[in-house]
């Protein structure tokens, strides 16, 4: 019994010193880190993506009210407000399902766990941080209803050393759709359980559609795969590399298609595919690809620029698309994904129609971003219509 008041007052205390007089604190919720992020630029800026992973291990609920980043050097780099934070955390039980990004809350109730997704930019006068820290600001109502605020330190997490890989295009051409990119939560956001593990091996996926003249991503209908005009097209390899892995040979879905009438297992899942050995402990997968066109096996080494294969619908796949990734395994969905940046790409706009266009609408852009730009060593944004060279 008196260890338990013992615990509660700790609790309710926030604070308690070492041997050596720093301060920690008691608050009952463990915090631990996703792996650590690496700068990669996107729209010109410098972007850090990684993840915080919480527990409340207190016998009542307990909300998060901010969340202080702050750099090492470089001092406060941005705070996560409720706001923000009713966006970027997401409770464990609805991570998979691809439901994390409809439930909005603060709170964690006894025993629960949650996620914050963390996407942040860096200024030109920040200067590029070697570590994160974390100060979290949490509240609680006590046994006479009174609300307790308590700041609680958490975790550092180191900056990985140098730059994302510097890749060419995975496709060329005009008017390609960068699907669920920087600035979306469909793959950002995708926790896949593998052999005991969650992990986000879509971290940084692309799934590439092209449109045709006529700003469509299909002409005619949509239950063909030949009427979408990214159908067929050449998937190249995006450096210098070695083919690690190849499946070949699973049946296509017949143009657009409902989840519901597919059997998805782990072993069909990303369909026909390849995967390159980039090095340093990197891997690119191509997914969703055409069976009997892949025209490279397991050992080749491959050029930048080389075909791999033909642009297809294979697999756990809506409609015909590229999935394109890098991840620090050699596994489509057993590994963290990695942030890359294309070597050049022009952005002709921002598409804000996604659904329409899934009903066969042209793409719109946002009048601000109609503007063609040019980047170079750039992650695309989520949506973004861009051609590749």
């Amino acid at each position: 019994m008196k260890a338990h008041t013992l615990a509660l007052l700790l609790f309710l205390g926030g604070h308690v010193l070492s041997a050596a007089g720093q301060e920690h604190s008691s608050f009952p919720i463990d915090v631990t880190t996703g792996p650590a992020p690496q700068l990669f630029s996107v729209d010109n800026q410098l972007r850090l993506s990684y993840e915080l992973h919480l527990v409340n291990y207190a016998p009542f609920p307990v909300k998060l009210s901010a969340l202080h980043i702050t750099g090492n050097p470089g001092g406060q780099l941005t705070v996560l407000d409720s706001n923000s934070l009713k966006d970027d955390l997401v409770l464990a039980n609805h991570l998979l399902g691809n439901t994390g990004d409809t439930v909005q809350t603060q709170t964690l109730e006894p025993g629960k766990a949650a996620v914050i997704f963390i996407d942040m930019s860096l200024e030109q006068n920040q200067g590029i941080p070697a570590s994160l820290g974390h100060l979290f600001t949490f509240s609680f109502q006590n046994n006479m209803g009174k609300t307790i605020v308590r700041n609680m330190p958490g975790p550092d997490i180191a900056v990985l050393s140098g730059t994302a890989v510097i890749i060419g295009p995975p496709v060329k051409g005009a008017g390609w759709v960068a699907f669920n990119a920087y600035g979306g939560s469909g793959h950002r956001r995708s926790f896949n359980p593998v052999d005991g593990r969650l992990q986000i091996a879509e971290r940084f996926a692309i799934d590439f559609m092209q449109v045709g003249q006529d700003g469509k991503l299909f002409h005619g209908e949509p239950q063909q795969n030949a009427n979408f005009y990214g159908y067929g097209r050449p998937v190249l390899a995006v450096a210098d590399a070695t083919v690690y892995a190849v499946k070949d040979g699973l049946a296509e879905q017949t143009g657009t298609s409902e989840r519901e009438k597919r059997v998805v297992t782990l072993d069909n899942i990303v369909g026909d595919y390849v995967i390159l050995d980039l090095g340093s402990g990197r891997y690119a997968i191509y997914a969703h690809l055409q069976p009997g066109k892949i025209t490279v096996r397991a050992g080749d080494r491959v050029k930048e620029g080389q075909v791999l294969g033909l642009l297809g619908n294979s697999g756990n796949s809506d409609e015909p698309h590229l999935h394109f990734q890098i991840m620090d395994k050699p596994s489509p969905l057993g590994a963290e994904g990695l942030p890359f940046v294309i070597k050049e790409f022009t952005q002709q706009g921002i598409a804000q129609n996604t659904d329409a266009m899934d009903e066969g609408a042209a793409w719109k852009g946002n009048a601000e971003r109609q503007i063609k730009t040019v980047y170079y060593r750039q992650f695309p944004l989520d949506n973004a219509v861009i051609d590749l060279k």
